[in-house]
């Protein structure tokens, strides 16, 4: 499945959401695009074993910070500033590692684009999420072309697709 991206230049109308150039506000104070923070929802009953699970992440290049939260049953994975990793291959870590993963959350800052005529989360190395969810036509009024950081579960697409982000929070410059 191909996806068609196209940046915001104007209004555009998708479903009942228009999209249209934002104001002039300092796009700097969201950071930096690319991924904050990717948070994997896993049941780590054996903290002996989780901490297998956080030498593998500590070993993949974007990530800077591996927190296992015994207790939460998350893991989360603090990114390098401006970039992005597959969220497939989080996801299949914890696999390999021998856990069942349950969920994966993440914040983001991008821009809004249109792929496939829905809006998407546009991020560096041509990474497109499709956003989903109540709170996007909420995001797109408010966001425009101005940079945003956008917080929501992810789910990964299972026909090659793009994943999709529930957009749970967002903020702006």
């Amino acid at each position: 499945m191909s996806t068609r991206v196209s940046a915001l230049a104007g209004p555009v109308l998708v479903g009942l959401c228009v999209f249209g150039v934002g104001g002039q506000a300092d796009a700097q104070s969201v950071g930096e695009p690319g991924m904050i923070e990717v948070v994997v929802s896993v049941e780590l009953s054996c903290p002996s074993c989780a901490q297998g699970l956080e030498r593998r992440f500590s070993r993949l290049e974007p990530v800077e910070r591996v927190e296992i939260q015994v207790d939460q049953g998350r893991v989360v994975l603090g990114l390098a500033p401006g970039s992005t990793i597959g969220l497939q291959e989080v996801w299949d870590v914890v696999r390999n590692a021998g856990f069942t993963p349950d969920a994966l959350a993440l914040t983001a800052v991008g821009r809004l684009v249109v792929a496939d005529g829905l809006a998407a989360l546009g991020l560096p190395d041509d990474l497109v999420l499709s956003l989903a969810g109540p709170r996007v036509e909420a995001l797109v009024t408010a966001a425009g072309a101005d940079r945003v950081q956008v917080r929501g579960e992810v789910t990964l697409a299972t026909d090659g697709g793009a994943p999709v982000l529930t957009v749970s929070g967002f903020s702006l410059p």
